[in-house]
């Protein structure tokens, strides 16, 4: 008897990409690309829709700067490039990664897939139907175990929030401490982001400075 062909289990891994800077191999959304605008700027294409020759780079600062030092993001671009200084385009890169989260953060929200607050995300996971947990940074040390646990125990994702990034929350003055992502795909791509943006603003001379973007974020929250 005939079969047809084996099916493969599992997600396929998806298009791989090659760093410009370190030279490692990337999954496709764990890399950053680059695009040529017309007027020359290099313009952070996060969505994957501008059009024209792409070139693709770790979200890390070290890798940024070696691809402009060594010319290679020019070389790859092959336009009339006008490339920045580092750290112009590395802030470039951080404020499109900050965008890019809190436009997901808000889709979510007004798509009703985003809940907040102690019991709503406690009873989700423990119910099941969480995708990715959310932490505020000063969430409180009580709090943080309990969600961690929970997430352990039933298998969820989890992400601290970068400062500046607050759960959406009626009361102006008192952000969430906790909350959780419903749909699956959304929750992969702010993890994403988030993560990237973590990574860029790594940089050793930045360490310990917060963004130029963040807002004051250690106000008491509610859980």
């Amino acid at each position: 008897m005939r079969t047809g062909p084996k099916k493969r289990s599992g997600r396929r891994a998806g298009p791989i990409r090659t760093c410009l800077g370190c030279r490692r191999k990337l999954a496709h959304g764990a890399s950053i690309r680059l695009v040529a605008g017309p007027d020359g700027a290099v313009l952070p294409d996060l969505t994957g829709r501008l059009p024209g020759r792409g070139a693709r780079l770790c979200p890390d600062p070290a890798c940024i700067r070696r691809a402009l030092e060594t010319g290679a993001l020019r070389r790859a671009l092959e336009a009339n490039l006008r490339p920045p200084p580092w750290e112009e385009l590395l802030e470039t890169l951080r404020a499109a990664q900050e965008r890019q989260a809190r436009s997901i953060l808000g889709a979510a929200g007004s798509g009703g897939f985003l809940v907040t607050g102690h019991d709503a995300v406690r009873r989700r996971l423990n119910g099941g139907g969480l995708a990715l947990l959310l932490l505020a940074p000063d969430a409180g040390e009580a709090l943080r175990r309990e969600m961690l646990e929970l997430c352990k125990l039933r298998t969820v994702p989890w992400r601290e929030l970068t400062v500046g990034l607050a759960l959406p929350s009626r009361a102006e003055h008192r952000p969430f401490a906790v909350g959780g992502i419903l749909h699956r795909g959304l929750a992969r791509s702010l993890a994403t982001h988030l993560d990237n943006w973590k990574r860029l603003l790594s940089s050793p001379e930045d360490r310990g400075k917060r963004p130029a973007a963040a807002v004051d974020s250690t106000r008491s929250h509610r859980g």
